[in-house]
């Protein structure tokens, strides 16, 4: 089926190509950029914090980039100020503001010796096995490995062994139909796997996630399910999409939902307060983030496109600390996180005065509605001072206790 040829194709898009901060490109925007034509100085942190300073006027914030997106966010304000990225590479870096100004970026530290990583090709056990031939062409368990790398990446965990004989199966068909096109973008897939695997933080692999798996609902989201290319019907056995931003192409899922809600009561807990996340405030917590999705800033939308990563992650080092480690971890996570956060215990009580909906399907007390209205509230007041900021805070914290940042060491794939 010439379809399956098409999804693949995206990868490259996806992966490889595109003018802006393309997510696994070897070199880091982190540093310092200046443009001497107008006196800016930009600083981008590797822990998404930036300096700006234009003339006499100094900016402090958060940075983020999707796509040819890049965006700034002063610390003061909720409005990220956001341009089209132009040209970058290691040492240039175009930008064009919403006026069609153009800003052309130098970087002046470490750019004479750009360093760029070696990738490492993985090793596959019987990577070279041929399943198939046809021609002068062979089909080998590396070209469908690549396949299953890419399914498993989408769904984050493993499939099962019927699938991946459906999956076999259906690559022997594609491969004998168009050989030299199945093999050809299998080996593109297997190298971008590569590069995936070489990145650890999970917000980057949250956000190369994203982006494909959004290219392949756009394509395939007006074909019935048993029209959809294989591959896509065993995503869509795992993930259900929740929301999808079409001019943005992000998606909510229903996973990262999960593990977003699950990441935000976890933290909140640490920060001193407890949030009771029973079946009626995660729907409600759920509900209220596939309606306000479409509006959220591009932050929310990388935080929670890498929720699920980020929390089996954190739930990996938890599980596997001292107590003592445990205890090091909350209190170095409420002095240097928590102490920003604010819960307005007034307000708690004059929530407290204001009827709750029943959003359960029993018929509840009061006293149960106004606990579940106020774990809502409190949820929503700790999302919004998530940040991606928070996230490398965290992580930087469980590294220096010797817990693991790698995503890749914690995940069965």
């Amino acid at each position: 089926m010439r379809k399956i040829i098409i999804l693949i194709a995206i990868i490259f898009t996806v992966l490889l190509s595109g003018a802006g901060f393309n997510l696994l490109h070897p070199q880091s925007p982190v540093g310092k950029w200046v443009d001497s034509r107008y006196n800016m100085t930009l600083i981008l942190n590797g822990n998404f914090t930036y300096s700006f300073r234009y003339q006499n006027n100094v900016s402090k914030g958060y940075w983020s980039n999707q796509g040819n997106q890049f965006c700034l966010k002063d610390s003061s304000s909720n409005v990220p100020v956001c341009y089209t990225v132009i040209s970058y590479n290691a040492t240039n870096l175009i930008l064009r503001d919403i006026n069609g100004v153009m800003i052309n970026y130098k970087k002046v530290n470490g750019a004479s010796k750009p360093v760029t990583p070696t990738l490492k090709k993985r090793a596959i056990k019987g990577a070279n096995r041929v399943i198939a031939t046809k021609g002068n062409y062979k089909l080998t368990h590396g070209h469908l490995r690549a396949g299953i790398d890419l399914t498993q990446l989408i769904i984050g965990k493993k499939i099962k062994v019927s699938e991946i004989r459906e999956l076999k199966q259906k690559l022997v068909e594609e491969f004998n139909k168009m050989p030299k096109q199945t093999v050809g973008q299998l080996n593109s897939i297997g190298l971008s796997m590569d590069k995936v695997h070489s990145a650890t933080d999970p917000v980057k692999i949250g956000q190369v996630r994203q982006q494909i798996f959004a290219a392949f609902y756009k394509l395939t989201r007006n074909m019935s399910e048993n029209q959809k290319p294989l591959m896509i019907q065993v995503i869509n056995r795992y993930i259900k999409v929740l929301a999808y931003d079409e001019a943005n192409n992000l998606i909510l899922t229903n996973k990262d939902v999960d593990g977003y809600i699950n990441y935000i009561a976890f933290n909140s807990e640490l920060a001193g307060k407890k949030i009771n996340v029973n079946h009626a405030v995660r729907n409600a917590i759920t509900q209220q983030l596939i309606n306000g999705f479409a509006s959220m800033s591009l932050e929310q939308k990388q935080m929670l496109s890498s929720a699920s990563l980020i929390w089996e992650l954190l739930q990996y080092n938890w599980s596997r600390m001292t107590n003592s480690q445990k205890v090091q971890y909350a209190n170095a996570y409420r002095g240097k996180i928590a102490k920003n956060f604010t819960y307005n215990q007034q307000s708690s009580r004059n929530n407290n005065r204001t009827s709750p909906k029943n959003y359960g399907s029993k018929k509840k007390s009061l006293s149960q509605m106004r606990r579940d209205f106020n774990a809502r509230q409190n949820m929503f007041r700790m999302m919004n001072n998530m940040n991606m900021n928070s996230h490398a805070l965290s992580l930087n914290i469980i590294e220096n206790i010797g817990g693991t940042g790698n995503y890749w060491k914690v995940t069965d794939y």
